[in-house]
Parts: C-alpha cells; sequence; structure tokens
C-alpha cells in the first residue's frame, strides 16, 4: 500500500466522515459520537487561527485520514486519524515515518505529542514502539473538556 501525506484541500465532508469512523475517539474526546460538518469548520478555524497545518493521508486513490501538527524546535503534533476502515494495515506507522521526514526538512528537532489513554483503543504502545518515551503528564483541554494525558517526545535529527 502507497501511503503519502500533504497539505490538506479534504472538504469538510470527508473530514467529518473520518471523525464520523471513530465514534469511540469522539465519544471520549467530545462527548458525542458524531460531528457535522458545521463542527469541522469550525475546529479547522480554530486549529488555523493557532498555526497548526492540516495533513491529509492517502492511500494512493483515498484519502484514509488526516494528521494536525504545529511546527517547531519541538513540533507539536496535536492529532493523527485514520478512517476506521483503514486501521491496523500500516497506515499509522507509515504516515508517521513520513511525517517525521517532514519535521526533519522544516528544521524540528524533536515531535511531542500529547496522548490521551483512558480509553478502550489506548494508543499509547503504538507511540512507545515507534520511539516515543514518556516525558511526564499533562492536562489538554478540547471544545471546554478537560482530560489527563501522557507527554511522550522523540529527538529526530540526524
Amino acid at each position: 500500500m502507497s501511503i503519502s501525506i500533504k497539505p490538506s484541500s479534504m472538504p469538510l465532508e470527508k473530514i467529518a466522515e473520518i471523525y464520523n469512523s471513530n465514534p469511540a475517539f469522539l465519544q471520549k474526546h467530545l462527548g458525542e459520537c458524531k460531528v457535522c460538518t458545521k463542527w469541522c469548520a469550525n475546529e479547522a478555524k480554530e486549529m488555523l487561527n493557532s498555526d497548526f497545518k492540516r495533513y491529509e493521508i492517502t492511500d494512493g486513490k483515498d484519502i484514509v485520514g488526516f494528521l494536525d501538527y504545529c511546527s517547531g524546535a519541538e513540533a507539536y503534533l496535536s492529532l493523527v486519524i485514520i478512517h476506521n476502515d483503514f486501521k491496523r494495515k500500516g497506515i499509522g506507522q507509515k504516515t508517521l515515518q513520513m511525517f517525521e521526514e517532514q519535521i526533519k526538512n522544516e528544521g524540528g528537532q524533536t515531535i511531542r505529542i500529547d496522548v490521551v489513554t483512558d480509553y478502550e483503543d489506548n494508543p499509547l504502545k503504538f507511540w512507545q514502539k515507534n520511539g516515543y518515551t514518556t516525558q511526564g503528564e499533562v492536562e489538554l483541554s478540547w471544545d471546554d473538556r478537560k482530560f489527563s494525558a501522557i507527554k511522550m517526545v522523540k529527538q529526530i535529527y540526524g
């Protein structure tokens, strides 16, 4: 499977479809099992206003997910979300490898991600397997909800 990432021009309907294919994620983070395109537009606007970039993930023919991040010496990876139909096929790992190269090309030295862990599909092992180490605990907010999370970091410079 050929995976690529590129700056996103996804329609809001596709963003909503990807979010909505992950109802457990939405339930945990928003208290809802579904989002609409209006919510997606507001969320994208907030991210853009906070200097975040969105990259779409494709498998050669379909958009299968996206990631949101902020550049810097320590890049902050806010979200990686894969359409549920495409999970557990190596897409996340391939995406992460390409993202790390993108951050190196932008002059980044480390990547940080905050991992919410107290739900069934806990991704902590994925991040550990890919070289991210625990740096402590943090509290996150998303749509007026607060979450405990694990701060993880990976050094990516040569």
